[in-house]
């Protein structure tokens, strides 16, 4: 019996893809990522790490909001709520622009401090 080699595929799409995943879930998870699938002409595996990709996109934008708050001083929902009550737009706008400010300048030092650092490690090695 003759095995041919290089039989055309009816997929034309390589993934380019070598691990294999096993992984259990739900059927209509399943089911709608199947269709997904073959609406959007995709790959499973190209939604799913699309979709990795913008859940590990929003926890950074996350921990950035979380990481600006600790640097303002603001803990808590209510302590936001607190600094937004009975005031104006333009109190707000005034508001945001100087709390954008701050945080530009610390983005500042951080870059600086960074660059320091880059240099320091050059110098050691």
């Amino acid at each position: 019996m003759e095995v041919k080699q290089n039989l055309p595929s009816t997929d034309q799409r390589v993934s380019g893809r070598s691990k294999k995943m096993g992984l259990s879930a739900k059927p209509e998870f399943c089911e709608k990522l199947r269709r997904m699938s073959f609406y959007e002409r995709r790959l499973q595996i190209e939604i799913l790490e699309e979709a990795l990709e913008l859940y590990v996109n929003k926890k950074k934008d996350k921990q950035k909001t979380i990481n600006i708050y600790q640097l303002l001083g603001i803990n808590k929902v209510q302590e936001i709520q607190a600094l937004l009550v009975n005031r104006t737009l333009p109190q707000i706008i005034s508001e945001v622009n100087n709390l954008t400010s701050k945080i530009n300048a610390y983005q500042q030092a951080i870059q600086a401090i960074e660059q320091q650092m880059q240099t320091f490690q050059g110098d050691i090695s």
